[in-house]
């Protein structure tokens, strides 16, 4: 048992110093495709090897030259602490003896906060009564009138004489009433307000008697 712990001892010393010696040379950082790293794959060649812990312990002595982005940063917290420090360039070590297996980091579950939904609130529409009636508007009532010969009675063809207004009747109808001295004739017509545009006889022609 004693000669087993030597030897492991022996095989992880002379690990240490493989990686130490790589340090002081060149290592080369591949392109990685951060999407598909895998614990542990610090470079990014694809593989977990000792050029890991390598480039890990380049990026813990000078972090420009070494420069791991997010990604290689992540994986290369191999024993899940959130750091990333010499416990993980061990860490690689043994996990390549065999002895330890790496843990992912944890990250700490937010739960998404839902803002409630406010509706927005609609005033009724009020209605105002009033006590105002609606205006209708009068209608104007029409005039009727008297033209005609002979001058002394109807005024003669004049349509604006007012002094041959008709008077209108209770059951609708308009009568004018004068005294005239017998004549051989005489004729007229009834007028509406005033304008020969209306005007009425009998087809159109007019009343004689």
């Amino acid at each position: 048992m004693q000669k087993h712990k030597r030897v492991i001892s022996l095989v992880l010393a002379l690990m240490i110093a493989l990686s130490c010696f790589t340090c002081l040379g060149s290592v080369t950082a591949f392109a990685a495709d951060d999407a598909k790293l895998q614990m542990g794959d610090v470079n990014g060649d694809g593989d977990i090897d000792i050029d890991d812990a390598s480039m890990l312990q380049i990026h813990l002595i000078s972090p420009q030259r070494a420069n791991l982005s997010a990604e290689q940063l992540r994986v290369a917290d191999v024993n899940g602490d959130g750091e990333v420090d010499s416990d993980d360039v061990t860490t690689i070590q043994l996990y390549l003896l065999g002895r330890v297996d790496f843990v992912e980091p944890t990250e700490p579950v937010t739960e998404p906060v839902t803002e409630p939904v406010t509706e927005p609130v609609t005033e009724p529409e009020t209605q105002i009564a009033t006590d105002t009636e609606p205006v209708t508007e009068p209608v104007e009532e029409a005039v009727y009138s008297i033209a005609g010969q002979p001058d002394e009675v109807f005024g003669g063809w004049d349509a604006t004489n007012v002094a041959t207004e008709m008077t209108k009747n209770d059951d609708g109808t308009y009568s004018y009433t004068t005294a005239m001295e017998p004549v051989n004739e005489a004729q007229f017509k009834v007028i509406k307000n005033h304008s020969w545009d209306t005007s009425y006889g009998p087809n159109g022609s007019n009343f004689v008697f």
